[in-house]
């Protein structure tokens, strides 16, 4: 945290509040007074516009030394005391107190409700080195971003459910969970449903891995589709 400004520093930022122009108040003091009077004009204005702002360039200052911070990771321990959250940087202990909320699902709940192996994305600030933690969000569901595959190859096998395929590039084969949302199309992008995808045909496949299963977003033929086939 800055502890002192040097006197340009104070200058510069009471000027900078202000918006007041040193050039132009020389200039109109330099038309009526002796430059002596007129150096004396100008001190008086720049001590002025720094005592009418000092509260202002106080609080640009204190808060240089907070930095609002915030990360995701999974419940390892619960207390009353503190929350234990891993993630790929670490384990973090989160001190709690009265003034951390916590939330589910958009409700305020308690410490007891949060259990080992939910998500939480937890918010803060952080000074000098010290971490100070305000909110946390906790998800039954992974809060991390989701990594998205493409996968290029030949469909072996399709049921309501799912999708097995052979990856042009590799020799084992892969399957993804077929959902309400997924989206089925032809070469051409026009829609498509999923009966019109079938077995040997050649699909562009995205799709991303959610806990243990690969769930298919959407799903393009390799080509397209005639009238009477949809």
């Amino acid at each position: 945290m800055i502890k002192q400004l040097t006197l340009v520093s104070i200058l510069s930022l009471g000027l900078l509040f202000s918006g007041t122009s040193i050039y132009a108040a020389a200039q109109d003091a330099s038309e009526s007074a002796t430059p002596s009077e007129t150096t004396q004009n100008l001190k008086e204005r720049i001590e002025r516009v720094v005592k009418d702002k000092q509260d202002q360039i106080k609080g640009v200052i204190d808060t240089l030394g907070f930095q609002k911070r915030g990360f995701i990771g999974q419940v390892q321990r619960v207390s009353q005391e503190a929350l234990t959250v891993k993630n790929p940087k670490g384990v973090h202990i989160i001190p709690i107190d009265d003034q951390v909320e916590i939330t589910k699902s958009g409700k305020t709940i308690d410490i007891d409700d949060v259990a080992v192996d939910d998500w939480a994305l937890v918010l803060g600030q952080l000074e000098d080195d010290t971490f100070a933690p305000e909110k946390i969000e906790v998800s039954s569901k992974t809060l991390r971003p989701r990594t998205y595959t493409i996968v290029l190859g030949g469909v072996e096998k399709i049921s309501s459910g799912s999708i097995t395929i052979l990856p042009r590039s590799k020799s084992d084969t892969v399957t993804f969970s077929l959902k309400s949302s997924t989206d089925y199309q032809d070469l051409e992008k026009t829609a498509l449903t999923r009966t019109n995808i079938v077995e040997d045909m050649q699909i562009l496949l995205v799709g991303y891995q959610d806990d243990d299963e690969n769930v298919a977003t959407t799903i393009q033929a390799l080509t397209t589709v005639d009238e009477d086939d949809k």
